[in-house]
């Protein structure tokens, strides 16, 4: 098996998030670059270990949700979200895991699994949390 950036086709996504940001709005461009770091920085924050194999990620996917406008960002979507609709904090709801994120500082709260049913199930089919709180150092 490759690296993790063969794993996660991390330059692939750079290329493609670099593209679709020149055209946008400055205070879009620093959002959106913010939500890709919060993204690379829970990815790193986690000790290595295998990938998960997609026969444990059946009917997974993520939505955001908590935004200023009451809108929920379903799994998949292509939308742009103003920084006016972003409040004090969102949720990241998923099938498996789910968390909040303060957005001022980009610090992860809340993490748990939510014990749905998985043949990759590490929390015994009950909600879990997993941390109460980490904050990155900006």
């Amino acid at each position: 098996m490759g690296g993790a950036s063969e794993v996660w086709g991390e330059t692939e996504v750079k290329k493609q998030t670099i593209k679709k940001l020149k055209n946008k709005p400055a205070g879009m461009r620093t959002f959106a670059t913010a939500i890709c770091s919060l993204a690379a920085m829970s990815v790193m924050a986690v000790p290595a270990a295998h990938a998960a194999k997609s026969e444990g990620c059946t009917g997974g996917g993520f939505v955001i949700f908590g935004l200023l406008n009451g809108i929920t960002v379903p799994s998949g979507s292509a939308a742009t979200i103003p920084a006016s609709n972003i409040g004090p904090s969102f949720q990241i709801l998923g099938k498996y895991v789910e968390f909040n994120v303060v957005a001022s500082t980009f610090g992860i709260e809340s993490s748990l699994c939510t014990g749905a049913a998985s043949p990759e199930d590490i929390s015994d089919g009950k909600r879990t949390v997993v941390f109460r709180s980490k904050t990155p150092d900006l």
